[in-house]
């Protein structure tokens, strides 16, 4: 049964209490446990077109992953929401703490992933209206994992060249989430989707406890079951406290 706006925003306050007064890990992870079984699977999708070309077949992710919930076992329904942006600011309008839309909208509590979609480069996104630099980026996420959540990133090569590393790392930091996944090499569009796919599905149809404890299994199990993905530079910043 769905639980409505007012009790899922009593829920979140009853869980962001109980990791208030007490320091305790095990009654921070029964917290959780609880917490995580209030929401259902839910996704956030931001998505910039992949094209300037009014007269084509626009391409989206969102046919695709909307449709993570029909493969998904039992009644874990995924929820998706969806929404286009076209440059930092129209990023920053939606995840920003704590102007941005995403704060404001109790549905949105509980997502356990935020999926960024749009064309990549090295610490960066290529937009309609310009270039998302690492540092507005780590700015415009900073502080979303204020809840367990995912953040990933459906985009070529943002996680490439000699500073890849230290930006992810610093990515993870920034936003306190529990993972941030993405790609290091350049990725087709079905390629990637086909890798999302893979770890979404499994991560959000996960039902034998906690997925965000096991985050790296899963993203194991991807790259022995998909072995294109290593190809693809599929890689995990994974925070395991």
């Amino acid at each position: 049964m769905k639980k409505n706006a007012s009790h899922m925003i009593t829920q979140f306050e009853k869980y962001n209490q109980t990791l208030v007064q007490t320091n305790d890990p095990i009654e921070q992870d029964h917290a959780i446990s609880e917490y995580l079984e209030i929401f259902e699977p839910r996704m956030v999708i931001l998505e910039n077109y992949w094209t300037e070309q009014l007269f084509s077949n626009t391409l989206s992710v969102l046919p695709f992953l909307s449709n993570i919930g029909n493969i998904l076992e039992g009644d874990r329904v995924n929820r998706v929401a969806h929404r286009y942006f076209d440059s930092p600011e129209g990023l920053a309008y939606y995840v920003k703490k704590p102007t941005g839309i995403i704060w404001k909208d109790p549905d949105v509590y509980g997502a356990s992933v935020y999926y960024v979609a749009a064309h990549g480069l090295a610490g960066g996104l290529h937009t309609t209206l310009g270039i998302i630099t690492k540092d507005q980026l780590i700015d415009s996420f900073r502080g979303i994992g204020e809840y367990p959540t995912l953040l990933y990133f459906g985009s070529c090569s943002i996680f490439g060249g000699a500073k890849g590393k230290e930006f992810g790392e610093e990515l993870l930091e920034a936003t306190g989430c529990k993972a941030i996944l993405g790609y290091r090499s350049k990725v087709g569009f079905l390629h990637s989707i086909l890798t999302d796919l893979l770890f979404l599905s499994r991560f959000l149809g996960y039902t034998k406890g906690d997925p965000f404890k096991i985050l790296p299994d899963l993203y194991n199990s991807v790259l022995t079951d998909f072995p294109l993905s290593v190809e693809l530079g599929f890689t995990i910043f994974y925070n395991g406290v």
